[in-house]
């Protein structure tokens, strides 16, 4: 059997929205098995379709011929316009007949309030934006419409690449477009520029476009991206060109008495402290620390922290260098004339690790401490 599909409008069916409404125009469809009409029956049993973007209602009439009549359906983005196809086919036969609907015509409107303002160091927290309805033949597009038109928000080029839209739909079909700045607030006031930043809504055929002023938070910005950047610069260049103790820095320190031309002390009498303290988180000021009566200053950068100093102003009315000799396993033993003076007016005495130092308010070293400085 060769079926063959035959297809007839009842006019010319060219529609609005609104007739579209209560439109009653169909497209009717024969199918003829071998050149004869089937009957309602027979084609209720033969696997026919209607193929078509257009919303619509089939019927089987009463003569077998196959009706479908385009109707009105939410939202009405999701309408077809211009001309749209109706295909009925059965097997590889097919008829098409072509209807119109008129293009909507479409309305943008800005609703939010002119003068609107936004800090650009709060773009990235802003609930601002602009407001937009749009108008499809003079009404306005529900939620649902809304979400299902396609509709492009863009930004102006000054804003475009550096700021993104937000857009959310309201319950009543109002688009919000909110520029959103996706980094950190106060990175935005180096890379945002003020001014007036401008969102397009854009349909095929309408658009219209809103604006907001992106300003300065003056005392916002010092604070935050100048004055604070600038602290935190001054302390990393002070934490790195300051004097500082090495971590593993130690002064060990012993008591000393005259006996005869030399000077001893007990093996057990040995302490130890070490040079590092939290001083060494001032930034620029020199580490210090005070030991058994005796401030020790850094002598270096980081880098070459093997020396440190001491200042004539901090030592005892008698002080003297020792080389050699000394070490905290034993007890403290050492010529009187091993014991070299600091003269009067040095300003300070460097020390590196494995010297000694030696103070005592006796020139001849009656009683006296004795300080060794080494890196374990």
């Amino acid at each position: 059997i060769v079926y063959t599909v035959e297809a007839e409008k009842s006019g010319e069916i060219s529609l609005t929205m609104d007739e579209l409404k209560e439109n009653e125009d169909k497209v009717y469809f024969t199918v003829y098995a071998d050149g004869t009409p089937l009957t309602k029956e027979e084609v209720e049993d033969m696997p026919f379709s209607i193929e078509t973007d257009m919303p619509g209602e089939t019927v089987y009439e009463d003569d077998g011929r196959i009706s479908f009549r385009p109707v009105y359906r939410d939202p009405v983005t999701a309408i077809p316009t211009g001309d749209v196809e109706v295909v009925g086919r059965i097997g590889s036969a097919s008829a098409t007949a072509t209807l119109y609907v008129k293009p909507i015509e479409y309305t943008v409107r800005v609703v939010s309030d002119d003068g609107q303002s936004v800090y650009r160091n709060k773009l990235n927290e802003n609930e601002t934006g602009v407001e937009f309805e749009i108008y499809a033949d003079g009404k306005k597009l529900d939620k649902a419409a809304m979400e299902a038109a396609d509709i492009k928000y863009t930004l102006n080029e000054k804003y475009d690449g550096i700021v993104n839209l937000d857009v959310s739909i309201t319950d009543d079909g109002t688009a919000l477009a909110v520029p959103i700045y996706d980094g950190w607030g106060w990175l935005a006031a180096y890379t945002v520029p003020t001014g007036e930043l401008e969102i397009t809504a854009e349909t095929f055929s309408a658009s219209d476009t809103g604006s907001i002023s992106i300003e300065s938070d003056v005392i916002d910005e010092l604070i935050w991206n100048w004055l604070i950047p600038l602290i935190i610069l001054l302390v990393i260049i002070g934490e790195i060109f300051k004097y500082r103790f090495d971590y593993f820095s130690r002064i060990h320190y012993n008591r000393g008495e005259s006996t005869g031309n030399m000077v001893t002390g007990p093996r057990s009498g040995w302490y130890c402290s070490g040079l590092f303290s939290l001083s060494a988180l001032i930034p620029f000021i020199p580490d210090r620390k005070k030991i058994n009566g005796v401030k020790f200053y850094a002598g270096s950068f980081p880098w070459g922290a093997k020396v440190i100093s001491v200042k004539e102003a901090q030592l005892p009315e008698y002080s003297g260098v020792l080389d050699g000799g000394i070490s905290e396993q034993e007890s403290v033993r050492f010529n009187k004339n091993d014991v070299q003076l600091i003269e009067e007016g040095e300003k300070k005495r460097d020390m590196i690790r494995g010297s000694s130092l030696v103070t005592s308010n006796d020139p001849n070293y009656k009683r006296c401490n004795v300080y060794l400085y080494s890196d374990h």
